[in-house]
């Protein structure tokens, strides 16, 4: 049985069962008989019992999945799509699969919701399931009879009888038992209702986690399909694994809106978490209409771990975690010595944790109202646990007791509120508070002193005695206050403020203040009018700068209705019944604005045309009347003659990319042409070549849709395209073909594995290649016919690069030699020649320069071709240049003149003496030339007195005709006396 799998499932099914091997397929479905909540006794059911064998089994296990695993032995959740697609393939070959009925009178029903106990897996988000139990609702079953056997079963009586009259013996045994007492109303079909009258204890699970227990319970009504989870949450362990309580922050109830003080208390055993989900896997957060009852085990080391011993338990109470505010949260519980356990109601799904109470209330925030004769005095009362007596006494006097602090203390708050009935005198009085909790615990006696003096003055006070919120937004408060006391007249009222309660519609109610602001010597302001709110009571405060204040009485102002109108719509008369008028009325108060009235039933009203009651189509002819405007009443019928024949204007086409139309000549069954009114004409797949298709479909006095075809042929193809010549590369490169047709391109193709193209025209040359290659492009289409085209792809080697340099060398006694070190691109053969005797190369490219030489060479050198590279060539100079010489001295001569010594060096043919007035040279430069290379000193004339000069020189030698040079000399200076 598909047990709580069932719940959910379509309208009138109850019950379900499904099994399947590889050689058989077996099905149990139940309806019911009867209509919706119909009385358990006058109930009946139809049970019917399918089961397939041989060939039906194969032909059930591809219809379904359900099936085919279930017959392979896999089994898993079933959906209520999944059932009904199960029943539905039964139903499909339900004429040729062997089945059996069962009629039932029944008052029997089960329900199985099902509780899972989990736990929390190490510190994981994960869970592991301990226990699962479900409880089953049933009432008692009154009787049945198997219609397919012809038996039927009373008691523990079995007689053959007519299935008819067993079944009404049934039926009429069912109303005489006293089931309408147990149940008012059946459950109706699984997953539609369980009324609201039908309360039933659903159960309790009782089951261990690590020896000790969280347990829920409650009971359902309108509510089912619920899951229940409660999960075990670690609390901390210490190092020698005994339990170890913790020390918690703890607010005074769940209610608590702003929580910002907190009493310390310690926690026993684990932490527990309420998780409640309905049939759809969704959270229930609110159980506040079917709350449940909770139930937390406890042990003696954890009352030891807390600081407790088993003669004080009765400080124990369970409390709620409260997420937002961080704290945990008083819920309560009667504790059960005997069994170890705390058990409470709870209102909402959470976490949930024993805690030892073992502190005595507090008291804090003491005030008075004001400072009139008969203030207020308040208070805030924290404890964790409930409050079980207040005992308050002013100047000696007992004014709250345990018989009535509860009418001014709000446990959901902690706060206390009570007015002094008898009037005090001025002068300094004194409260004190004495508080027990539930626990027994006591606190000190607070106390605190106020002082009674002259009140400042209220008056003129103008608060409406009610609003319209359709003309007024908010609520306006005027106030005149001054002060009683002899103080500064500009600074006598400090602040007025509005305290309201606005109580709403439903009858709930919420404080809110409003502070006045002065102007012209009135304190005035507003609230907003609420439209849920039905009355405000406002109640003014003035204080004056002394401290001194006062109350004034109670005004009150109500809100009147807003009204939204709702409209009903009116219900037309026709020709044979009545209507109604269109009614309106307030959705807020109930207030009708327009009554619906009765309209009498009209007469009918003939239209002059005629109306199309029948359309006729190439098979049958049609009809068409007169009909009532009103109704579908109808008169004079006409018959419309049938279609009969259908041609084209043309049957082929070739494609050109616009759409073709042939048009469409239809004659009906007298002969007669159609007019193009009576059809429309769709033309599809008419553009591209193939076969296009024409829809004629009937219109106006016509209907039916009628196909032809026709052809459109392919179109002729060419293709553009060119060769091209590229050069060749070390790198493999590719380029785009650029082919066009007037169809798309179908392929590319080349002859050389080394020139390749793939199939968009892209073209891959291999590195270090050169040659030809022939591709062939070949373009075509659904639309258009084959066309090819061959282009060639020829690769040409590249021009090669030698690289070398100059060479530039000094007079040498003794022979020079280096390498020109040439080097080239690929690997082509490298040879050298000089122009020169006395500057040889090798083959290598070594240069050998003869003792003593002074002067130019020209070198060439060649590179053959090899590979992508052509042959090159290139020519370097080699020169000799002579050494240098250096200045000895440089001496001012009288007479504006300077001598300039130099060594002695015989390797050129002369000097060239260089001298300026600037450091660098760079400016003002005038040269001396010494032709004897034997000189080694040269007087300079012309000079200017007391300037200093910088000079240096060079060595020259000519060579045919040309002059080859060596460097400068460092600079010598001197100043001309």
């Amino acid at each position: 049985m598909l047990g709580i799998s069932g719940i959910g499932a379509w309208k009138k099914m109850n019950d379900m069962s499904v099994s399947a091997n590889k050689d058989s397929v077996s099905l149990k479905t139940c309806r019911y008989d009867s209509g919706y909540q119909n009385v358990l006794s006058d109930m009946t059911y139809q049970y019917r019992n399918y089961k397939a064998s041989g060939d039906m089994v194969q032909e059930l296990y591809g219809d379904n999945p359900v099936l085919k695993y279930l017959g392979m032995g896999v089994y898993g959740p079933v959906s209520q799509d999944k059932l009904s697609g199960v029943v539905a393939s039964f139903e499909k070959v339900n004429d040729e699969v062997p089945f059996t009925d069962t009629m039932k009178t029944i008052d029997s029903i089960s329900w199985n919701p099902s509780i899972t106990v989990k736990e929390s897996v190490g510190d994981s988000d994960m869970t592991r399931d301990l226990f699962s139990f479900g409880i089953k609702l049933s009432m008692s079953r009154c009787g049945e009879t198997e219609v397919g056997n012809g038996y039927s079963v009373l008691g523990d009586s079995k007689t053959a009888s007519d299935s008819s009259s067993v079944i009404s013996t049934i039926v009429q045994q069912g109303k005489q038992t006293e089931c309408n007492d147990i149940f008012n109303y059946a459950l109706l079909g699984i997953g539609e209702c369980i009324a609201d009258n039908f309360v039933s204890i659903v159960g309790t699970v009782k089951d261990t986690i690590k020896n000790k227990a969280a347990s829920i319970a409650g009971s359902i009504s309108s509510a089912f399909d619920w899951n229940v989870i409660i999960s075990g949450k670690k609390s901390a362990i210490s190092k020698n694994s005994e339990i170890q309580s913790i020390s918690v922050l703890t607010a005074l109830a769940s209610e608590a809106e702003n929580v910002t003080e907190y009493v310390a208390a310690n926690t026993v055993g684990e932490a527990y978490l309420v998780y409640v989900e309905d049939a759809d896997g969704r959270e229930i957060q609110d159980l506040s209409d079917n709350p449940l009852t909770l139930s937390l085990e406890y042990t003696d080391e954890e009352l030891k771990a807390a600081n407790m011993s088993p003669d004080n338990v009765g400080n124990l109470a369970i409390y709620r975690y409260d997420e937002e505010h961080d704290v945990l949260c008083y819920t309560g519980g009667e504790v059960d010595t005997e069994n170890k356990k705390v058990t409470a109601v709870i209102n909402q799904s959470g976490e949930y944790v024993l805690v030892f109470d073992g502190a005595a209330p507090e008291v804090t925030e003491f005030a008075v109202s004001d400072s009139s004769s008969t203030p207020v005095i308040t208070a805030m009362i924290k404890d964790i646990s409930d409050i079980r007596n207040i005992n308050v006494v002013v100047d000696g006097k007992v004014v709250v007791n345990e018989s009535d602090f509860i009418d001014y203390y709000n446990k959901h708050t902690g706060q206390f509120i009570y007015r002094v009935t008898d009037e005090l005198e001025a002068g300094v009085h004194t409260v004190s508070f004495r508080v027990t909790d539930s626990s027994g615990n006591t606190n000190t006696d607070a106390k605190f002193s106020f002082i009674v003096t002259n009140a400042p003055e209220i008056s003129d006070i103008v608060i409406p005695d009610s609003i319209d919120l359709v003309n007024d937004k908010a609520v306006s408060i005027s106030v005149s206050a001054k002060t009683l006391t002899d103080v500064d007249a500009d600074n006598e009222i400090e602040s007025v403020t509005a305290k309201v309660t606005a109580t709403e519609k439903n009858g709930h109610s919420y404080q809110l203040e409003k502070a006045l602001a002065l102007n012209d010597g009135v304190w005035s302001g507003s609230i907003e009018a609420e439209i849920d709110v039905s009355q405000y009571d406002i109640q003014i405060l003035a204080v004056d700068v002394q401290g001194g204040s006062v109350y004034s009485e109670m005004r009150t102002c109500t809100v009147n209705c807003s009204h939204k109108e709702i409209i009903e719509k009116a219900i037309k008369a026709t020709c044979t019944s009545d209507g109604i008028t269109e009614g309106r009325y307030c959705s807020v108060c109930g207030e009708v604005f327009a009554k619906q009235k009765r309209i009498p039933a009209l007469s009918h009203g003939w239209d002059s045309v005629y109306t199309v009651d029948r359309k006729a189509d190439f098979d049958e002819s049609g009809l068409k009347s007169i009909h009532c405007k009103r109704c579908d009443a109808s008169k004079n019928h006409i018959v419309i003659p049938r279609l009969a024949a259908l041609e084209l204007s043309r049957t082929s086409y070739t494609y050109d990319g616009t759409e073709k139309k042939p048009e469409v000549k239809i004659q009906d069954e007298n002969g007669d042409v159609v007019d193009s009114s009576g059809y429309s004409v769709t033309y599809v797949d008419n553009i591209n070549a193939g076969t296009a298709t024409v829809i004629i479909k009937g219109i106006g006095d016509y209907t039916g849709t009628v196909k032809k075809t026709f052809t459109i042929s392919k179109a002729s193809n060419s293709i553009t395209a060119s060769g091209f010549t590229k050069n060749a590369s070390t790198k493999s490169r590719t380029f785009s073909i650029g082919a066009k047709a007037k169809s798309k391109i179908v392929s590319y193709k080349s002859d050389n594995k080394n020139i390749t193209v793939n199939s968009v025209g892209k073209v891959t040359i291999a590195a270090n290649y050169y040659g030809k290659a022939a591709i062939v492009i070949k373009a075509g289409s659904s639309n258009y016919k084959t066309a090819t085209k061959t282009i060639i792809v020829t690769v040409n080697r590249v021009d090669n690069t030698i690289t070398a340099s100059n060479v530039t060398k000094t007079f040498s006694d003794k022979a020079q030699s280096f390498n020109i070190g040439a080097a080239r691109k690929g690997s082509g053969k490298i040879t050298y020649s000089s122009n020169n005797s006395k500057v040889t190369v090798s083959s290598t490219g070594k240069v050998t320069i003869k003792r003593k030489f002074i002067g130019k060479a020209s070198i060439t050198i060649k590179v053959a071709a090899a590979g992508i590279y052509k042959a090159a060539a290139r020519t370097i100079t080699v020169t000799v240049n002579p050494t240098k010489t250096s200045i000895t001295s440089v001496s001012s001569v009288t007479g504006l003149k300077m001598m300039v010594k130099w060594k002695k060096n015989t390797v050129g043919t002369g000097f060239e003496i260089q001298y300026s007035t600037s450091r660098n040279f760079d400016k003002g430069n005038k040269t001396v030339k010494v032709t004897s290379n034997s000189a080694t000193s040269k007087t300079i004339t012309g000079l200017t007195k007391r300037k200093t000069y910088y000079v240096r020189i060079r060595t020259y030698k000519t060579v045919s005709g040309k002059k080859y040079y060596s460097g400068w000399s460092s600079a010598k200076s001197v100043t001309i006396k």
